[in-house]
């Protein structure tokens, strides 16, 4: 658990049952603006805790954090979801549903690529892939349809994460790659 106050770090505490944190704050405390002491969780599982289920698709990428990726149409749900943690990430859009992870595990980038509905959206999903830094782990999920304006570059894009040549139907899903 971290603990800031003003956005500065005061103190950091590893969660291991019931935590109790007592803290003395001091300077610089604002005298005219409200001050404000936030905690955060910063969630990650160890390298001895990651086993197989950690390691989704075919690519043998390890996902060092729980991730837990839900694509669905109709009549089964109709839902984008990608948790990573206790955290939705996925806005639950027509189309492509991203999310990049760091190596390590922490969010990168995030985003949604409505390839049935936008004509630009193929183009954008290649250019985000191919942005994305070496190292990048991928989850994704799609809602509805998303072959309508896909185009060859977007499959290219999506092959060089490991996607396989037969994606791209309405009932797909991007399995968690190494950029």
């Amino acid at each position: 658990m971290n603990l800031t106050l003003n956005g500065g770090g005061i103190a950091r505490e590893p969660l291991d049952g019931t935590t109790t944190l007592s803290v003395t704050l001091s300077e610089p405390l604002q005298q005219s603006e409200p001050n404000v002491i936030a905690f955060a969780l910063d969630y990650r599982r160890s390298g001895s805790a990651l086993g197989p289920i950690h390691k989704p698709g075919s690519t043998g990428v390890t996902v060092p954090v729980d991730a837990v990726v839900q694509s669905s149409g109709q009549p089964y749900g109709d839902q984008a979801s990608i948790r990573v943690g206790i955290r939705e990430l996925a806005p639950n859009r027509r189309g492509y549903n991203l999310v990049a992870l760091e190596p390590w595990g922490g969010i990168q980038d995030r985003a949604t690529f409505d390839t049935c509905g936008d004509p630009a959206a193929s183009e954008a999903l290649a250019r985000w892939v191919e942005a994305l830094p070496p190292g990048a782990i991928v989850l994704g999920a799609v809602k509805d349809e998303v072959s309508t304006q896909l185009g060859a570059d977007a499959v290219t894009a999506q092959a060089s994460l490991g996607v396989g040549e037969t994606f791209g139907a309405s009932t797909g899903s991007l399995t968690p790659s190494l950029a």
